[in-house]
């Protein structure tokens, strides 16, 4: 993982977060690596709305013409 963020989620009240107990939020940025394709279906997909969809074509495509920066080794 390149970028990533944690955050504590401060309950309201009142909150179903239970006394004593906390809410983590992990925040991942977009990967530089993407499209990323499942091994077994061989099916590329994206995130949208907090779910993982089967990528559309022009996604993919959009991906591939972006400018990949250079990997340090």
């Amino acid at each position: 993982m390149q970028q990533f963020r944690v955050h504590e989620v401060a309950p309201s009240t009142p909150s179903a977060i239970p006394a004593g107990k906390v809410l983590i939020v992990i925040d991942v940025g977009d990967s530089t690596l993407a499209p990323h394709q499942a091994e077994q279906s061989k099916t590329y997909y994206f995130r949208q709305a907090g779910r993982s969809l089967p990528a559309p074509h022009f996604y993919l495509e959009t991906l591939r013409n972006r400018l990949i920066p250079p990997y340090s080794m």
